[in-house]
């Protein structure tokens, strides 16, 4: 006997097998993780005022002899020109990082939020450079409190000030860019989290069809 249901009208299920696409896939771009899109918009911020700090910092480097110039008192001159001759060179060190790494990341954080497969590589060297240029920034300012203590506070001192007043914009400085080093850290973790890794991997299988 036929097994053949023969209430089924055989016409319809022939055109419907027809127009069946077994191997139809959601159309459409892959959403992007929170995680990604936190570190897409956070990275272009950081990237921004990195640039920032480069040309803030570049122009104190240049102008700092008019700026000794400008502070009344011999003793107050000779503290600060010791201390911008003592920073010099790591600052240079580290705006030179800045620079290489801060356009960088902004490119890849736009990437990112863009869902361009090769923002994935990009950013991971961006965080990289963003975490060497953290670490050397945290280490000048902990060389120079650790062993420079007298000069950091020398023109503050000279000019009766009290010496927090010139540890605490020091300290300042450090806790912001220890958050910002545990950001960057953060964010190299999770460019190697599942979620993340199979965006990419969509974006990248979308590209090959």
């Amino acid at each position: 006997m036929s097994d053949a249901n023969p209430f089924e009208n055989p016409s319809e299920s022939t055109v419907a097998d027809a127009y069946a696409s077994p191997d139809a896939k959601p159309s459409g771009p892959p959403a992007i993780p929170t995680s990604l899109m936190t570190i897409g918009i956070v990275g272009i911020i950081l990237g921004i005022f990195g640039l920032l700090g480069v040309c803030m910092g570049g122009v104190g480097l240049a102008a700092s002899g008019a700026l000794v110039d400008m502070v009344p008192g011999e003793d107050v001159k000779k503290s600060m020109q010791e201390l911008f001759d003592l920073q010099f060179i790591p600052a240079m060190i580290q705006l030179a990082i800045s620079l290489f790494v801060s356009p960088m990341l902004i490119a890849a954080s736009i990437g990112c939020l863009t869902r361009k497969s090769w923002s994935q590589g990009l950013m991971k060297i961006s965080l990289l450079g963003s975490i060497l240029s953290s670490v050397v920034g945290l280490g000048v300012a902990a060389w120079m409190l650790l062993f420079h203590w007298d000069k950091i506070v020398a023109p503050s001192v000279a000019q009766g000030q009290p010496e927090w007043v010139a540890v605490s914009g020091q300290l300042f400085g450090m806790g912001i860019s220890v958050l910002v080093l545990c950001f960057f850290i953060w964010a190299l973790i999770a460019m190697g989290g599942k979620k993340i890794v199979a965006f990419y991997d969509q974006i990248n299988s979308n590209k090959d069809r």
